[in-house]
């Protein structure tokens, strides 16, 4: 991550992080995932209470129920298509896999 010293803030961590992700990263899309929420979590609530123990395992769980619910899906599609989007529910986040 790319500490702002005097100028940071979690939404810039989070824009930071969008910005890199636009183009492709090597990272497992469950694990992409699980940072994309936190990081969002973080900038939506301008604090870092997501990192506590309990409240990370739990969007920990949410990202891979979803992660696993898109996969299941995209096994049925694999053979016509080679990229696939994992959007989060109520949320504009998507990750391309």
């Amino acid at each position: 991550m790319v500490y702002g010293k005097d100028n940071f803030t979690y939404q810039g961590e989070y824009e930071w992080w969008r910005k890199k992700c636009s183009k492709p990263i090597a990272m497992h899309p469950q694990t992409r995932l699980f940072v994309e929420m936190m990081l969002k979590n973080m900038a939506d609530h301008g604090n870092n209470e997501c990192l506590h123990r309990s409240r990370a395992i739990k969007i920990y769980d949410k990202a891979e129920r979803i992660y696993k619910k898109s996969v299941d899906s995209i096994k049925k599609d694999r053979k016509e298509r080679e990229s696939f989007i994992i959007t989060i529910p109520n949320t504009r986040i998507t990750v391309t896999i």
